[in-house]
């Protein structure tokens, strides 16, 4: 655990540990004194650090807008991928889903992890609409392209909500979102049936479908579709017409391999 609301749960140890009904592993240390050489020109160190990091650009954007304020930037550099990484620019919905308007839309309050000076982390709250979330947790960068511009949707609240909902299933919002985009595209190609797709109509920018439809099915393994991008979540998914990215076991993060961003 990285603090309360947030674990790195990338490589899926926590699926690992549920399988052997492991519900944690506390590590406590008995020694919380660490001698320093030379505490005075230490603490100089640090505050010269941390005040480089506070008045760096990078850290200031963060700050303000979260990880998701290179979805702005990457989307004019042409670094966030859109429908299944099929297309990297849309400058409307570059704005719809960005770290601006998390702030001043959905945003409560900022986070840390432990000891940072940047406060990146998001608490939101959407009141109204059918991805109504109470004030919690928020969507980093990747969520939000997972489950927004990758799945051809500007709907930043679907992805507040689709990411609250992989948390509570306990599952990774990449894998999810690249999944189900992977099937979105081969839906629309007729490389899956609607037997396939358990007689559902999976379309692009369909957010009510996948919060209230696909992510159960997936958590829960339930039915043919289920279980077919449950399998996919861990191995590559491949029809006549597309091939799932991923890099070695890991469903590929939301960025474009082929485009270098130099900050």
């Amino acid at each position: 655990m990285n603090e309360g609301h947030h674990s790195f749960g990338r490589a899926g140890f926590g699926a690992v540990m549920g399988s052997k009904n492991l519900k944690a592993i506390v590590v406590k240390g008995h020694n919380r004194i660490v001698d320093v050489a030379q505490p005075e020109k230490y603490e100089e160190l640090r505050k010269s650090i941390n005040s480089t990091i506070k008045e760096s650009l990078a850290a200031g954007l963060t700050g303000e807008n979260g990880t998701a304020a290179n979805l702005e930037v990457g989307m004019f550099a042409g670094d966030v991928p859109i429908r299944n990484f099929t297309s990297n620019f849309n400058e409307e919905m570059g704005d719809a889903l960005g770290g601006s308007a998390l702030a001043d839309n959905y945003l409560t309050r900022r986070r840390a992890c432990a000891y940072c000076s940047i406060a990146c982390k998001r608490v939101v709250e959407v009141k109204d609409g059918p991805f109504n979330i109470p004030n919690g947790s928020g969507p980093e960068y990747e969520t939000i392209v997972a489950f927004g511009s990758l799945m051809n949707s500007d709907d930043l609240a679907a992805s507040c909500k689709a990411g609250r909902i992989c948390n509570d299933f306990g599952m990774d919002t990449i894998s999810a979102g690249v999944t189900i985009a992977w099937a979105m595209e081969a839906a629309e190609k007729g490389d899956l049936s609607i037997t396939d797709l358990d007689s559902i109509d999976l379309k692009w920018s369909d957010l009510e479908t996948v919060v209230e439809v696909i992510l159960p099915k997936i958590a829960q393994r339930d039915g043919k579709l289920g279980n077919l991008l449950q399998l996919l979540c861990i191995k590559s998914g491949k029809t006549r017409s597309i091939i799932q990215r991923k890099v070695k076991a890991w469903k590929h993060p939301c960025m474009i391999p082929e485009v270098e961003v130099m900050v």
